[in-house]
């Protein structure tokens, strides 16, 4: 075994030639079996694809919600201070008047489709 091996060292000092072709031949095929694997399309399922469009869309839908609820809060809160304004008057006007239970019934019909 150790022979082997001796003679094994030897042919390979004496031939460095075939040591560095053999070097620069695995590196080309390792270099081609990386360009074909990335340029190969991966096998995705239909399923796996609509299940990524399916959690994108719910995110979307998620978020969009997040934003009508905040514009449904400011909204609510100009509402407010306006009512809030129109109630420190000592009298009313009956544009006033009319402005209150306009406003009233916006705040209204906000927290009933709110809630429902």
């Amino acid at each position: 075994m150790i022979q082997k091996i001796l003679k094994l060292k030897d042919r390979l000092i004496n031939n460095p030639k075939h040591v560095f072709v053999g070097m620069i031949a695995l590196i080309i095929l390792s270099l081609a079996n990386f360009v074909i694997r990335a340029a190969k399309p991966k096998n995705k399922t239909r399923e796996s694809i609509s299940q990524k469009i399916d959690m994108g869309n719910s995110f979307d839908m998620g978020f969009s919600s997040v934003i009508d609820e905040t514009m449904m809060l400011k909204e609510t809160y100009r509402m407010k201070k306006s009512i809030d304004s129109l109630l420190a008057k000592e009298e009313l006007t009956d544009k006033d008047s009319l402005l209150l239970m306009q406003k009233i019934q916006e705040l209204q019909s906000i927290t009933q489709t709110k809630f429902k």
